[in-house]
């Protein structure tokens, strides 16, 4: 078969597909330049140059002649990215004064990749509080987004941190999710705390006080160690630990030069920082856009380090001189000024030997210094990071959780009832394609299609049909939600509750997101949980009263990226 007989029973079946869609937004008939690899007669691989919209590269890359469709992306020459954050706190003008060399910073997230080209060298060394003696490598991506703002080194590529050459120690204290309990983060500041380091950073919030978290903080900046704090992300008051008055609490600017309106704010936030579009690294060696206070933090944990090592502070001068250098804008709110902080702290003491408690910690009797503590052991990574999706000689796969295998899709509507786009597919290497075919992936619940006028949900791997179109509104659904397709799930009950949504949907009430499953409703911790379980933010509908039978909720933090 040619490409162009190909291309034409795409444009049939795609023109046959959009007699069904509700609404599409406006930029859905827009194309652009792809690059379609298919395989010739002769069985060599071939690249045809095509002006694509979005819905028929998807389409065209699922048939069995193309090997793939991929962006015929500009060409530049290899440089290295300005974050508008750093040049926003004028980070990169301090980097002529300060790199941040030598002090040691603790990211307490979901750990660092520890094989990102942006930040190799750099991390030094790490603690995993949920497995001790695990690995402390990041199985969800955050932590890693907030160490490149951080210290993303200046290497000609990707893109530079506040403080290039500070050195990172990944604390892993949330899981695969996002999530995870005050027990751990409590564990992760104790054991920084005993291992020399000089800053903590702490994107993650709860809106729990909890005694026992405020003593972890307490102590720490009492062995002195700064402690930096996202002040949470729901526009009302201050979490915690931010909410603490020993941590440095912060929210987030805009590109507005605004506070941010999902920002928390208060009486006690400390210092704006950048928050909005902040580009940085990612887990699994890429980069991503990310918002949040969760973002905000590191820009003051970069400016703290760049401080830090120019000169021996305590916790309480270096906050002191953060506040005194900042630029005042909105509502009173001082933006951290990492040029000015510099510039007026005093040239640095004479260099501490490596073996040695640096000068600047008041604690002598350190047991574990982290320059006597080597980093754990973690295992060498095999293939992509479990999870990720591969194109395999044009099948796309999952690689599966615990990394050991992959899955396979059997139709395209159960590919897009992940959501999953195909953006985000990467080409399969030697080790993915030598990892165990362990079947067909299951249908994922909460999707919404429309078969030939019909709308279905899929739940508990059925599809269930809505029985009119005033209980779908009823339930708060919204039609510009609704996929294109003919999913071959099996047909389940009908929907006939207007009082009640089946597993899978995501709801909102009291402002908690909740998945409604089987067992009752499960709290939404954070943005890219929502987006990690399939969801999205249109989609999010409000709770009903026989929802909330059952509430299935633990004392879980909520990252400030919420």
């Amino acid at each position: 078969m040619t490409l162009k007989k190909i291309y034409l029973n795409l444009l049939i079946v795609t023109l046959v597909l959009a007699n069904f869609i509700f609404a599409l937004p406006a930029t859905a008939d827009e194309s652009s330049r792809k690059m379609v690899i298919y395989r010739g007669q002769d069985g060599a691989s071939r690249i045809e140059v095509m002006e694509l919209t979005a819905e028929d590269a998807r389409a065209l890359a699922l048939d069995p002649h193309v090997l793939r469709v991929e962006d015929d992306a500009t060409v530049f020459a290899t440089a290295q990215t300005l974050p508008w954050g750093v040049d926003r706190i004028d980070a990169d003008k301090a980097q002529d004064l300060s790199v941040g060399a030598g002090v040691r910073v603790a990211i307490l997230d979901s750990g660092i990749d520890l094989e990102h080209p942006d930040l190799a060298g750099r991390i030094k060394g790490g603690y995993n509080a949920l497995s001790p003696g695990a690995s402390y490598d990041d199985d969800f991506g955050h932590g890693t987004h907030v160490a490149g703002i951080v210290a993303g080194l200046s290497n000609s590529i990707g893109i530079v941190g506040v403080a290039p050459a500070a050195d990172l120690y990944a604390v892993k204290v949330l899981d695969s999710t996002g999530s995870g309990f005050v027990s751990d983060i409590i564990a992760g500041i104790n054991w920084a705390a005993e291992n020399g380091v000089q800053i903590i950073n702490l994107s993650l919030a709860t809106s729990s006080d909890v005694q026992s978290l405020h003593d972890a903080v307490s102590a720490a900046v009492s062995r002195g160690v700064l402690v930096v704090v996202a002040a949470g992300n729901d526009g009302g008051t201050v979490k915690y630990p931010a909410a603490y008055p020993e941590a440095i609490a912060v929210a987030a600017l805009d590109q507005t030069d605004n506070l941010a309106s999902w920002s928390s704010r208060g009486p006690e936030i400390d210092l704006l920082a950048p928050g909005a579009s902040i580009y940085s690294t990612y887990a699994g060696g890429i980069y991503k856009l990310m918002r949040g206070t969760s973002m905000a933090a590191p820009h003051v944990s970069g400016a703290a380090a760049l401080i830090m090592s120019k000169g021996s502070l305590s916790p309480d001068e270096v906050k002191t001189k953060l506040l005194n250098s900042a630029e005042t804008l909105v509502s009173d709110y001082k933006l951290v000024d990492a040029e000015n902080a510099v510039a007026q702290t005093a040239n640095p003491p004479p260099v501490v030997p490596s073996n040695s408690t640096p000068v600047n910690q008041p604690v002598q009797t350190v047991p574990n210094p982290i320059s006597a503590a080597p980093p754990q052991s973690s295992p060498t990574p095999v293939g992509h990071a479990p999870g990720t999706l591969i194109n395999m000689n044009g099948t796309i796969w999952r690689i599966t959780d615990d990394g050991q295998a992959r899955q396979g899709f059997d139709s395209l509507e159960k590919f897009l009832s992940y959501r999953f786009k195909f953006t985000i597919v990467m080409r399969a290497n030697t080790a993915d394609m030598a990892k165990p075919d362990a079947g067909l992936m299951s249908w994922s619940d909460g999707v919404l299609f429309n078969d030939n006028g019909t709308v279905y949900q899929i739940s508990g791997g059925q599809k269930h049909g809505f029985t009119s179109a005033g209980i779908f509104l009823a339930l708060g659904f919204r039609f510009e939600n609704v996929i294109s397709g003919r999913p071959n799930a099996p047909t389940g009950a009908p929907i006939v509750d207007l009082d009640k949504h089946l597993p899978g949907t995501f709801v909102v009430g009291a402002g908690t997101v909740y998945l409604v499953t089987s067992s009752g409703l499960r709290g939404v911790p954070t943005p890219e949980v929502l987006f990690s379980w399939g969801g999205n933010w249109s989609e999010i509908v409000p709770v009903k009263s026989a929802d909330r039978q059952v509430l299935t909720e633990n004392l879980t933090l909520r990252m400030a990226s919420w």
